[in-house]
C-alpha cells in the first residue's frame, strides 16, 4: 500500500519511489528531515507564599533584677510551613546575660553587674525556608518585648552615696541635690528647703558616707548609712563635726528606684546635728 506523502510537511517532503511488482505497489522509503524540534517543557511553576506571622512576643515579668532569670514566648503562625519546621532566632540589647533557646521559648539570666536601672529589648526572627520555581527562597518576620532591669541594693547605694556626698558640696545647688528624690514623696520639698539653708548658713568642708545595710520591702526600701559631716559655721567661723547614721527611704517608681526621706540619728557625744537631713535641725545638745 502507498503511504500518502502528506505525513511529510510540505516543504520537507522527499520524494517517493515506487515500483509496480507484480501489481503491488511497495514504498521504498518515507522520510521527513528538518521536521521542528519540540519546545523546550516549562520550568516548575513559582509558587506564592506567605511569611510567618508573629501574633506575640510576651515575656514573664516586665522587670528582672540582677541575676534572675525571665522566660520570653512567641505565638506564631505560618499558612504553609508547620511552625515547628520554622527556624527561630533571638537577640537581646544590650548584649548582656545569657540568653538560651532556638524555639518558640527562650530564658534569659540577667546579668551581673551591668548599667542599673536599664531597658533590655529582646528581638524575635522566624525564618521560613521553601522552594519557589525550582529555586530556594526565605520569608522573614520579627517581634520585639522589652523588660526592665534593676540591680536594686547598686542602685539604692548609689542615689543615696550620691546625696549624701552632695548634701556636703556648697557648689552643688539644693535642687540639684535633691534630684534623685520621689516628687511623689513630701520629703522632697522639705529637703529641697533644708539643704538650701544648710547653703545659707554653713560652708561645707566635708562628708564621709558609707551604706551600711538596705531592707527591701517590694517598692520600698529602708537605708541605714553611718555619716560624718564637717562644716564652717559662717557666723562663727567654727569648724563643727556631726558624726551619726543617716537614715533614708526609698520607692520604686516607673521602673527605677528614688529616695523619700532622710532623717539623721547622732551618735552618742556628737556634738551637733546636721541641718538639713529632714526632720531634724542643727543645734548643739
Amino acid at each position: 500500500m502507498l503511504r500518502d506523502n502528506a505525513q511529510c510537511p510540505v516543504r520537507r517532503r522527499h520524494r517517493i519511489r515506487a515500483w509496480a511488482l507484480a501489481g503491488v505497489f511497495a514504498v521504498a522509503s518515507v522520510s521527513c528531515s528538518d521536521s521542528p524540534s519540540d519546545p523546550t517543557p516549562p520550568g516548575p511553576t513559582p509558587t506564592t507564599n506567605a511569611p510567618p506571622v508573629i501574633q506575640s512576643v510576651t515575656a514573664s515579668a516586665a522587670r528582672v533584677e540582677a541575676e534572675q532569670e525571665v522566660q520570653l514566648t512567641a505565638v506564631v503562625q505560618d499558612a504553609e510551613t508547620p511552625v515547628s519546621q520554622l527556624t527561630y532566632v533571638w537577640s537581646v540589647s544590650p548584649s548582656l546575660g545569657t540568653l538560651t533557646g532556638t524555639g518558640a521559648t527562650a530564658r534569659w539570666k540577667a546579668p551581673k553587674p551591668a548599667a542599673t536601672p536599664d531597658l533590655y529589648t529582646f528581638r524575635l526572627t522566624v525564618t521560613e525556608r521553601y522552594m519557589s520555581g525550582g529555586t530556594q527562597r526565605t520569608n522573614e518576620a520579627t517581634g520585639s518585648v522589652q523588660v526592665h532591669y534593676n540591680d536594686s541594693p547598686v542602685e539604692i547605694t548609689t542615689i543615696t552615696t550620691i546625696f549624701l556626698n552632695e548634701f556636703s558640696i556648697d557648689s552643688v545647688s539644693a535642687a540639684q541635690c535633691v534630684r534623685n528624690f520621689s516628687d511623689s514623696c513630701p520629703g522632697k520639698a522639705e529637703e529641697q528647703r533644708n539643704v538650701q539653708e544648710v547653703r545659707d548658713l554653713f560652708l561645707s568642708q566635708s562628708a564621709s558616707v558609707s551604706v551600711s545595710s538596705i531592707g527591701i520591702n517590694g517598692d520600698h526600701a529602708d537605708i541605714r548609712a553611718p555619716c560624718i559631716f564637717r562644716s564652717i559655721r559662717k557666723s562663727t567661723g567654727v569648724l563643727e563635726t556631726s558624726t551619726g547614721t543617716c537614715r533614708l527611704t526609698a520607692v520604686y517608681e516607673a521602673f527605677r528606684w528614688w529616695l523619700c526621706d532622710s532623717r539623721f540619728d547622732p551618735a552618742s557625744g556628737s556634738a551637733i546635728v546636721p541641718y538639713g537631713l529632714r526632720g531634724l535641725r542643727m543645734a548643739h545638745p
